[in-house]
């Protein structure tokens, strides 16, 4: 069986909330999540809370 992979381009909210669906809907095993950002955060809020975190190097991103 061969895993799904889900690309997401632009981490802020939409992104990250698009992501989070998938991951709830699929475990590690059946989808890989990939997502491009092009400056140094991407944020996730499901609460209305805006938080974000940054990544400094694409091996930080697993």
């Amino acid at each position: 069986m061969s895993i799904e992979r889900l690309v997401v381009i632009g981490g802020d909210a939409a992104g990250m909330s698009a992501a989070s669906q998938a991951r709830r809907l699929k475990g590690p095993e059946e989808l890989e999540i990939v997502a491009f950002e092009r400056g140094h955060f991407t944020s996730y809020s499901a609460c209305g809370i805006r938080t974000g975190w940054a990544v400094t190097s694409p091996s930080g991103t697993t």
